[in-house]
């Protein structure tokens, strides 16, 4: 049994994956789906504007567009930037082409590090260069 406080409300809570109790978690979804809601209705407000209609606070919607729950809107544009490049997002923390440059890198990195096994064949990631 994993008991844990609440990071939202310091209640303690049975442990899982939300990481917070239940009745946080459902006033989550519930800021959430008002998020979502405001954003239909005002596509091009600011994540100022959202969080001063919604209530729900400036770092949980930009942690919602980082996690890619929501995509930001065209008035979000300047407020949501890549953490390489600094272009504009509209989800996750960077951008397309950081994206493809990241995951050359590390394609290359892991194809530059491979070796051949003796007893298997099996290709084997011998250095771990992070």
């Amino acid at each position: 049994m994993n008991v844990k406080n609440c990071p939202e409300c310091g209640k303690m809570y049975m442990q899982n994956s939300f990481g917070m109790c239940d009745a946080c978690r459902l006033g989550e979804e519930a800021g959430f789906q008002a998020i979502k809601d405001y954003i239909s209705e005002h596509p091009n407000s600011t994540v100022i504007e959202v969080s001063q209609e919604t209530g729900v606070r400036i770092n949980r919607i930009m942690g919602y567009i980082r996690e890619g729950r929501l995509m930001a809107t065209p008035g979000m544009a300047s407020d949501i930037t890549c953490r390489s490049c600094g272009k504009a997002v509209e989800k996750g923390n960077f951008c397309d082409s950081c994206t493809v440059k990241m995951n050359n890198t590390i394609k290359e990195m892991y194809e530059d590090n491979k070796v051949e096994t003796k007893m298997t064949g099996m290709k084997m990631n011998v250095k771990n260069r992070f």
